[in-house]
């Protein structure tokens, strides 16, 4: 697994130093290889922690882009091991071809276990056009499906359903709501998309 970080500011200082000490940290931070085509320019470092304005990381296995996380801002807890970002953007993508995408005003990456939480409103868009809404939402990577608690929303044509408690795979095609309340104006048009669960 590769993760390509870049900062998305196309003017900078040749700071040889401070590459040096971001490419270090995101090295030891993900425990994999990586490749940096600018070096960021720091709000604050510290031993601890680092921010930046614009950020991009990009997720890739076997050369296959997994997913692209996009933020206007983003900070880096070295000893936690977790990336906060804000105002938050992601797209993923199944053999290289982008299925759905998320936005969100807060999400954490936790880089040990290599999972993702989005926090606040949060929005994720599938190519079907299926669209979900919830306050919190979790990826899970040795699933790679979509877990929250919370209440969601997912509508799909004029079909409507809500409930607490959610369990999806990335495109919304196989949606699982433990708690449902629904709302269904167009039967016959889930019958023709396979139905949900």
């Amino acid at each position: 697994m590769i993760y390509y970080a870049y900062r998305s500011n196309k003017s900078y200082k040749n700071f040889k130093g401070t590459y040096f000490f971001i490419c270090s940290v995101i090295i030891l931070l993900f425990g994999c290889a990586n490749k940096i085509d600018k070096p960021f320019i720091s709000a604050k470092e510290s031993k601890d922690l680092i921010m930046m304005k614009g950020f991009n990381l990009v997720q890739t296995i076997g050369g296959i882009k997994r997913l692209e996380v996009n933020a206007e801002e983003a900070q880096i807890y070295l000893k936690e091991k977790i990336m906060k970002f804000y105002d938050v953007k992601v797209k993923y993508f199944d053999k290289g071809k982008e299925i759905s995408n998320l936005k969100s005003n807060e999400g954490v990456i936790y880089t040990d276990i290599n999972e993702m939480e989005l926090l606040g409103k949060v929005e994720i868009i599938a190519e079907s056009n299926t669209k979900l809404e919830t306050k919190k939402l979790r990826w899970i990577e040795r699933d790679n499906k979509l877990f929250t608690d919370d209440f969601v929303k997912i509508t799909r044509g004029d079909n409507v359903m809500m409930g607490y408690g959610m369990e999806s795979d990335l495109n919304l095609e196989n949606i699982v709501i433990k708690e449902v309340k629904t709302k269904i104006t167009d039967l016959e048009s889930i019958e023709e998309k396979g139905g949900s669960k």
